[in-house]
């Protein structure tokens, strides 16, 4: 470890760092980039649709009480 991190220049503290999230996430890198990806999409698109219907939401709302309230004559 200590060679490794004279070679590189990185402190030994990060170099275990590292191990221990490859090691907590390795079976992430046997994972299809693709299944991973389509995943990642489907979670940003779902994000994104509901972000999208809130601001609509606030929009009508905001349009909605901009109008000043009118008395009947």
């Amino acid at each position: 470890m200590t060679e490794l991190a004279k070679e590189f220049e990185v402190s030994p503290a990060k170099i275990t760092s590292w191990k221990q999230e490859f090691q907590a996430n390795a079976s992430a890198t046997f994972v299809s980039p693709d299944t991973s990806r389509e995943k990642e999409f489907s979670h940003l698109k779902a994000e994104k649709d509901r972000l999208l219907k809130k601001v609509g939401n606030l929009t009508i709302e905001n349009d909605f009480l901009r109008v000043p309230a009118r008395m009947p004559d």
